[in-house]
């Protein structure tokens, strides 16, 4: 089963029962960044969507994407410590509020902030948690 568009395969799945918008659809087939969808149940549609060729164990799919889900954060917290550890050992000067600082594993930068815009605005979720410089 193959789509000419993103909105073939949204409507495709809509009319199998997916509960989802047509944006979350299109963030499971684009994003780089998604494991899987959260819920098995979007999962099992998926599965009764697509030709007999592309079948997949949907328990063993899941509990892999849980799994995988579990050592990003894992690893999150593993490198969070290790950056709090060496700051702390490390003589900063931060002249600046934004700072760019080299550690033993990579470099960073640190930025002060002074206030933050009580303002939603919306980004890709390729920014989130990043520091975006052109906001500077």
């Amino acid at each position: 089963l193959s789509f000419s568009s993103t909105r073939a395969a949204f409507q495709s799945l809509k009319d199998s029962g997916i509960e989802r918008t047509y944006q979350t659809v299109s963030n499971w087939m684009k994003e780089n960044s998604i494991i899987c969808p959260e819920k098995k149940s979007d999962l099992k549609i998926i599965n009764s969507s697509i030709s007999e060729e592309y079948k997949f164990d949907v328990d063993s799919c899941f509990r892999a994407a849980e799994t995988i889900r579990s050592l990003h954060i894992s690893a999150g917290n593993k490198l969070t410590q290790n950056l709090i550890d060496e700051l702390k050992r490390s003589s900063l000067n931060l002249n600046s509020g934004l700072n760019k600082v080299k550690l033993s594993f990579g470099t960073i930068w640190i930025a002060e902030l002074e206030e933050i815009n009580p303002e939603v605005r919306y980004r890709h979720a390729s920014e989130v948690n990043s520091l975006i410089l052109v906001d500077f």
